[in-house]
């Protein structure tokens, strides 16, 4: 086998050698498919956390324009029809926003639903749905899974191996 060493580049505090090529694949491209990939499926975690926070947003603005009202005061220049009219509607254009968030990360949300759906095999979906979908650690997929460590890396890989062209199709339609 022969390698080629003219593009390697230390990476030794991430326990890696990118640039050079095995077989010829070239790492530093297999890495940064990877991770495009765990990027992708990492999003829906944080789709759903913020999902909850914009709910949570909703809920405090709700409230606080309930709690609104009138103030009266003695003094010159205070009317309050104004100011309660203005704090209405910039309540009223923060849910707009959330809102316009949330839909935006729904669509996200479904995405990856899809792109997991798009796995056909059972054991990789498995890895990847405890792994991205549900925030398992490699610890707690190996205790549900009856697969030995080595094995959940493999099935993981290949998942990410068999996503990355549907995550490229994505990245293509959404640009």
């Amino acid at each position: 086998m022969n390698h080629d060493f003219s593009r390697f580049d230390d990476h030794s505090s991430m326990g890696v050698s990118v640039g050079v090529d095995f077989d010829g694949t070239n790492l530093r491209v297999v890495m940064s498919m990877y991770e495009e990939v765990k990027h992708k499926l990492r999003s829906y975690r944080y789709c759903l956390w913020r999902i909850n926070q914009n709910k949570e947003m909703i809920e405090k603005l709700r409230a606080l324009a309930e709690k609104t009202s009138p103030s009266y005061s003695l003094a010159p220049g205070g009317d309050t029809k104004d100011s309660m009219a203005n704090a209405a509607a910039k309540i009223a254009d923060l849910e707009r926003e959330i809102d316009a968030d949330t839909a935006r990360l729904k669509d996200e949300l479904a995405k990856v639903e899809v792109l997991i759906s798009g796995l056909d095999d059972h054991q990789q979906k498995q890895v990847v749905e405890l792994r991205y979908k549900y925030g398992y650690s490699w610890r707690q997929i190996k205790k549900k899974l009856p697969y030995e460590e080595a094995q959940i890396f493999r099935f993981h890989r290949q998942a990410l191996e068999n996503l990355f062209p549907l995550v490229q199709k994505m990245i293509v339609n959404d640009s």
